[in-house]
């Protein structure tokens, strides 16, 4: 896993639609550990208003998408509490744990989310993004010697 992220949102943060797995098979971070498997968001406070991590592209349980859902109105619609948006609203010792991709190794579109402006109080977060493979192998690594391979 990579080190925990901890954010503060003050009133007017927030944070764009987005992915959290690289789209470049290039990229320097695939290097150390792989693809980011999945991500845990840990609220650390309530917030008075707003804040809301909403998935423009998700579908709320035993609801029917929004049809005119997009990732740049989904803040507006879950602030509304529009039906058939998928949005969680932040509570200090709730978690969301989300999915990147398919048990295939593609990258799942759907994981699309974003974090909706804070309108009233303080959100903190603590995000933590897991990979398909180790990380930093081979910084503490030593090849063993003969002597330890003795009886």
């Amino acid at each position: 896993a990579e080190n925990i992220a901890v954010l503060k949102y003050d009133v007017g943060d927030e944070y764009a639609a987005h992915h959290d797995y690289f789209e470049d098979e290039n990229d320097s971070e695939m290097l150390d550990g792989g693809q980011r498997a999945a991500t845990v968001f840990m609220y650390l406070s309530d917030v008075e208003d707003g804040g809301e991590t909403v998935f423009p592209l998700g579908t709320p349980i035993g609801e029917t998408r929004h049809a005119s859902l997009t990732p740049e109105n989904a803040c507006s619609m879950a602030h509304k509490g529009t039906k058939g948006v998928l949005s969680v609203k932040p509570r200090r010792g709730d978690a969301v744990l989300l999915f990147n991709g398919h048990l295939n190794g593609e990258n799942d579109v759907n994981s699309l989310h974003a974090g909706c402006p804070v309108t009233r109080g303080t959100k903190w977060i603590a995000t933590q993004w897991m990979r398909v493979g180790p990380r930093h192998v081979g910084t503490h690594a030593t090849k063993p010697s003969d002597s330890q391979h003795e009886l």
